[in-house]
């Protein structure tokens, strides 16, 4: 992100107004992301259940796990946002979130999945 930002500061002379809307454009395609991320069980419950083999009350727990660890990691999310930048904390949710979200595509054991959308939830925090 810092090589990108360089080179805008350097090519243009209104680098400061295209950079707030880089920062501003990947924080609302992030909020977007989670909001797909937050309904997608809802949208695949069949094919998991099929998949992994469960009921359907394994299937809430599963997408409790993104609500579960939203709500465990909102203060310390907070209290890293009031700490460091919002630039560098919003590309690093992006990484986390696809990264768990290939995990929970690639899943084949019901704890990794449970596992991923737990990772999927902390970067909801942000």
């Amino acid at each position: 992100m810092a090589l990108l930002t360089s080179a805008i500061e350097r090519n243009n002379p209104n680098s400061e107004k295209m950079l707030a809307w880089i920062v501003s454009l990947s924080g609302g395609l992030l909020f977007f992301y989670e909001f797909i991320q937050t309904n997608i069980v809802n949208s695949i419950s069949t094919q998991l259940m099929s998949a992994f083999h469960i009921s359907a009350g394994t299937l809430g727990h599963l997408s409790a796990m993104y609500f579960s660890s939203e709500v465990l990691f909102f203060f310390f999310a907070g209290s890293l946002l009031v700490r460091f930048s919002y630039r560098k904390l919003i590309l690093m949710a992006m990484v986390f979130g696809t990264a768990g979200t290939f995990c929970f595509g690639l899943a084949t054991v019901f704890w990794v999945a449970a596992g991923s959308r737990f990772l999927v939830g902390i970067v909801g925090s942000f």
